[in-house]
């Protein structure tokens, strides 16, 4: 028995939403809950809905739609990581249907199914529907607001007696697409002006009727939404995109080039192949404006006046340019399409799954760093251990930690400004721990760290349970001792690796009281040295001896680079020695700072900088370079 076309069709979406569905639910909830996550949760400890939205939703950068749902979400399901991610697999693999239906409205059945499982099998949508943040759901939504906008402007024979139902719904999606994200409100504005170039007589009422029911819903939001606007953008931790990120993004969503590559030559094929009716140019054009406006305003928006953009924040967009690229191929379903779909099908599994050893996930490790706690505390039981903590809050690890709170206790959990830095430097003047536990959630504190190693100078590399996560970079847990022990680092030692080092003449002392600026050391950086080009930077270790004979002094070390260029802005990094001596006590004093490393000929300095003209003694000072992949960490 011969199947239809239309009964392949459906056995072959049947297939791709229950794969897709699949590899959204398989392990979401065995990897860490991120940063936002957890904020999100603890955001949601209020009694009452206004308590959330002034202050859950209005110490957030989003709008509160996503943050109320999870508000009530938590309330009947409770807030553990399967019951808090599920909504989101869900959305997720409703994304593919909507992506199936918008484009097989417009392009027909083969576009439609290439379509729907790219969206299915792709990393990027995959990764971010195990995430309970705003991504799959405007994802989602997005693609159901481009369907709806298609039956309402564009309605069937059959269709046009519901005409406005849809148009409800229509004013819903696009409300929906304000509260759940500005960028996919933005992407809603986008889709909603654009249809000024289908309007006519029979759908111009139903449509601005849509338009008014999105508008009215939304009104009660805008107090709030211009509070959001007004506080700026991410500078604090995220910087402004390169010329080539747009690039960058695209192969994110591919994958990889070769992936993109594979897909426009099996895309050409077919094509070629088969004769092709040509569609409306215009919902091609408008495919492509979906795509780069949000992209073009939000880069331009980043490098000019605030940075904003990040891969998430355009998955909204990114089906628009999954389905412009299959919106060539021929419409009906035929063994030579079906060919091309198990084609691109294995090309896609193959960079998602097999050629990466692991997931990129670009979120902390929260649950694997509690872990590791739980097991050092257990495999030291007797140890003074103290442990010091990083993070935008408390609250987050010990939704991990739970019970263990009771033994595993933090003597600081943040280290922001020059508080939060002197509260350390009293810790580990007067704490008798021999071991500390550093845990970093936040962005590395140089400063921070190396007061913590001038204590605690043997560092120990234990790991707890692996896992298959890639984890963010900006997440570690460092042991350090005070003592030697079996396989720890000492690490303010001379680096093994150093590829130079250079000392002042052997028990040479200055004495800075009433200089400004100390006799310092330069190192010429050699040709040789610079032409390591598959290095990113250059770690500079000082150690020195330093008497310092005035109570809290203003004195900083410095560690500049200076090209020879004039053009090149010189780099020039600084620790203020108040964080690090006590008065009149001698001490060994141990600093490292990583500085880029480019091809053009510079010069290192190290010093003391003496605004005050306190009275220090300085001897012995060396310097050691390493040639470092990435800047410490």
């Amino acid at each position: 028995m011969k199947l239809s076309n239309k009964t392949i069709e459906y056995l072959i979406l049947s297939l791709i939403l229950i794969v897709g569905f699949l590899i959204r639910f398989d392990n979401y909830a065995s990897f860490s809950l991120s940063n936002d996550e957890l904020s999100a949760i603890y955001r949601c400890n209020f009694s009452n809905f206004h308590e959330l939205f002034q202050q859950g939703v209005g110490i957030d950068y989003h709008p509160a739609g996503v943050q109320t749902f999870l508000y009530y979400w938590i309330k009947a399901f409770g807030n553990s990581e399967a019951s808090v991610r599920l909504p989101f697999v869900i959305f997720g693999s409703l994304a593919i249907l909507f992506t199936y239906l918008f484009s097989r409205r417009w392009f027909g059945a083969a576009p439609a199914l290439f379509s729907a499982t790219a969206i299915a099998l792709l990393e990027f949508p995959t990764i971010y529907s195990q995430i309970a943040r705003p991504y799959s759901s405007g994802l989602m939504l997005s693609m159901l607001l481009a369907w709806l906008w298609s039956l309402v402007l564009f309605p069937k024979e059959k269709e046009k007696k519901h005409i406005w139902i849809y148009a409800i719904l229509l004013g819903i999606a696009f409300a929906l697409n304000l509260y759940n994200h500005y960028f996919s409100g933005l992407l809603a504005f986008i889709i909603g002006v654009s249809a000024i170039v289908f309007l006519n007589k029979n759908n111009i009422k139903p449509y601005f009727a849509a338009l008014l029911i999105g508008s009215l819903l939304f009104i009660p939001h805008i107090p709030m939404t211009l509070h959001h606007m007004g506080k700026g953008g991410l500078s604090s931790w995220l910087g402004a995109p390169s010329w080539w990120w747009p690039l960058w993004h695209i192969e994110t969503i591919y994958n990889t080039y070769t992936t993109l590559v594979i897909i426009l030559i099996t895309v050409f094929y077919l094509r070629y192949k088969n004769l092709v009716s040509e569609v409306n140019s215009k919902i091609r054009t408008l495919l492509l404006i979906f795509f780069l406006l949000p992209l073009a305003i939000g880069f331009f928006y980043s490098i000019w006046i605030n940075p904003v953009i990040q891969n998430s924040v355009l998955i909204f967009s990114m089906p628009f340019l999954i389905i412009f690229v299959f919106s060539f191929l021929p419409k009906e379903i035929n063994k030579q399409s079906l060919i091309g779909l198990f084609i691109v099908s294995s090309t896609i599994i193959y960079s998602s799954f097999f050629d990466r050893a692991q997931w990129v996930v670009n979120i902390q490790d929260f649950k694997g760093i509690a872990q590791t706690l739980t097991e050092w505390d257990n495999k030291f039981p007797e140890e003074n251990i103290l442990r010091i903590m990083d993070s935008n809050s408390p609250d987050y690890i010990k939704y991990y930690l739970k019970d263990d709170t009771v033994n595993i206790k933090f003597a600081q959990w943040k280290i922001r400004d020059e508080q939060d830095l002197m509260q350390l430097k009293n810790i580990l003047d007067t704490t008798t721990a021999r071991q500390l536990n550093y845990v970093l959630l936040a962005n590395f504190n140089n400063i921070a760290f190396n007061m913590m190693v001038n204590k605690y100078p043997f560092r120990t590399i234990y790991y707890g349970e692996s896992n298959s996560v890639r984890y963010a970079p900006n997440a570690d847990i460092f042991f350090l001792h005070n003592y030697p022990i079996p396989n720890a680092n000492h690490l303010t030692q001379s680096p093994m690796f150093s590829v130079a080092k250079y000392t002042s003449p052997k028990d040479s002392i200055f004495n800075l009281q009433n200089i400004e600026f100390s006799q310092g050391l330069e190192y010429i950086i050699p040709n040789d040295l610079l032409e390591h080009v598959n290095y990113s930077h250059l770690e500079v270790q000082s150690n020195m001896n330093i008497v310092c004979h005035t109570p809290n002094t203003s004195a900083h070390l410095v560690i500049s680079l200076s090209y020879d260029d004039p053009k090149k802005e010189s780099v020039w990094r600084s620790a203020p020695l108040r964080y690090f001596l006590n008065t009149d006590k001698p001490k060994d004093f141990y600093f490292r700072q990583s500085l880029p490393l480019t091809k053009d000929k510079a010069t290192i300095k190290v010093y003391i900088w003496n605004p005050k003209h306190d009275d220090i003694e300085v001897k012995n000072i060396r310097i050691f370079l390493t040639l470092k992949y990435h800047a410490i960490s």
